[in-house]
């Protein structure tokens, strides 16, 4: 479960195409478990596409947005894809949320 909108949860930088939403929850979940395992880089295989996630060991910023780095290179349905994003503070804040208990 993504525990916010994924528009909260990375800030594009560039790329070389538009995003759709399951893109970039996908691209969050692996920026999000290098970011935590200080890894420098993960593969993604899948519908949506196959490549690499790249950590960039630095932050970055947008105005008033910053965060960890990461560059994507992947290949999709729709051709090659190059992306430069962050994780904002939102989806850094929202993954160390304690996650509701269930009572079953």
């Amino acid at each position: 479960m993504t525990p916010a909108p994924y528009w909260l949860l990375i800030a594009v930088l560039a790329s070389t195409r538009p995003l759709g939403q399951a893109l970039s929850v996908r691209l969050y979940h692996a920026a999000l478990e290098l970011h935590k395992g200080g890894q420098g880089m993960t593969k993604l295989s899948g519908d949506l596409a196959t490549g690499e996630v790249r950590a960039l060991g630095r932050s970055l910023s947008m105005g008033s947005i910053g965060g960890p780095g990461f560059e994507a290179e992947l290949e999709t349905p729709e051709g090659h894809l190059g992306v430069k994003f962050l994780l904002t503070r939102q989806a850094l804040e929202a993954d160390e949320a304690p996650q509701p208990q269930s009572l079953n």
